[in-house]
């Protein structure tokens, strides 16, 4: 196997399906009521997309460091442990997560956050036992105590 055979990023996966139930919202509007004001709510969107470019972008940069592809539908010529990985084992898509219920937060929107847990469920078992098996493969042993040693999520 020379890849997890994954044809796309799969974070993609929350925007795609955020925007279609957003879109759903709009025809068919069920509210969560938040009894934060906006301005609050707009803090909590900033420094969910803050924290989330700031993962990725260090994700990001450790890929390159070790000198291996972020691309899912690459081969992976190392193992990372360390930074973000060393407390998830799919920290990108845990803060994809993490904003998909901000935007919910911030939207009052039950389609939103429906949107994230749907796209969370797809992810945790269609996605990520594909790249959990092509690391397996690759990495043996090494990975096998890596996953006993950090959860898939936090």
């Amino acid at each position: 196997m020379t890849s997890p055979g994954i044809p796309f990023p799969p974070p993609t996966l929350y925007l795609v399906l955020g925007c279609v139930f957003y879109g759903l919202d709009k025809v068919v509007s069920v509210s969560i009521p938040i009894s934060l004001p906006p301005h609050i709510r707009i803090l909590v969107i900033i420094l969910s997309l803050v924290v989330l470019s700031l993962v990725v972008l260090y994700t990001e940069w450790m890929f390159k460091t070790h000198n291996t592809s972020i691309l899912p539908w690459t081969s992976d010529s190392r193992l990372i442990t360390t930074g973000p990985f060393a407390y998830s084992r799919n920290p990108v898509y845990l803060v994809s997560i993490l904003l998909s219920v901000a935007m919910a937060a911030y939207l009052e929107s039950a389609w939103v956050l429906l949107s994230g847990l749907v796209t969370m469920w797809i992810i945790d078992r269609m996605i990520i036992p594909k790249e959990e098996r092509y690391l397996e493969q690759e990495f043996g042993e090494a990975y096998l105590r890596y996953k006993k040693k950090v959860r898939r999520w936090i």
